[in-house]
């Protein structure tokens, strides 16, 4: 499914690439590391798609829209992401006031050295944390207890935009790809395309 999908990206998605050094080597290499909107063109993952926003509805307790897409590569050497909130970043003053990403696994997670996914469990429930930059203050992530969400290829895990977490890089020789498919209440706008034709400009 994503070796297709990603094997000859549309115009309309953003592809995002990375510079890593070979610790063998000592010799850097470029590699692609995140692709984004691709959801509303490519089949499959418009099944997907759809299927995740019925739940999400459900959850937001009335009809959810998608806001982004993204699929995040982690191949071997890949960096992680330090601790914050999503809700930082996606202007909760000027989109939606609440989101909640569907994360899709394509491969599996299963042990530290992919850099799974770390969420702190329950802190969504505390608003937006003291940050720089969106980046949580390192002595706030101090206090948080972080856990690995360990997943296998197919499963889905649901979070809040308000839920601080980060990954570490991925010291194995096995790629970690995870999608984030974003979802939004209907009643408060439908964004997705105003927020890329932002980013492709």
């Amino acid at each position: 499914m994503a070796n297709t999908l990603f094997a000859n990206p549309g115009k309309e998605m953003l592809v995002h690439h990375e510079k890593v050094e070979d610790g063998t080597t000592n010799e850097s290499r470029v590699q692609i590391c995140r692709v984004e909107n691709f959801c509303q063109s490519v089949q499959e993952w418009s099944v997907i798609s759809n299927l995740a926003k019925e739940i999400c509805g459900e959850l937001f307790n009335e009809e959810a829209v998608l806001f982004k897409d993204k699929l995040n590569y982690k191949m071997p050497g890949g960096g992680g992401f330090l601790a914050h909130q999503d809700a930082t970043a996606y202007k909760p003053e000027e989109f939606a006031s609440l989101h909640i990403s569907v994360m899709v696994a394509v491969d599996p997670a299963l042990s530290d050295s992919v850099g799974p996914l770390q969420i702190a469990s329950g802190r969504h429930k505390e608003g937006v944390f003291l940050n720089n930059k969106g980046v949580i203050d390192k002595t706030v992530e101090d206090s948080m207890d972080f856990q690995p969400l360990y997943v296998e290829r197919g499963d889905i895990c649901f979070f809040s935009s308000y839920a601080p977490h980060r990954s570490f890089s991925n010291q194995s020789k096995n790629s970690r790809r995870l999608a984030y498919l974003t979802f939004n209440k209907k009643s408060e706008g439908d964004f997705h395309d105003v927020y890329y034709a932002a980013k492709l400009e």
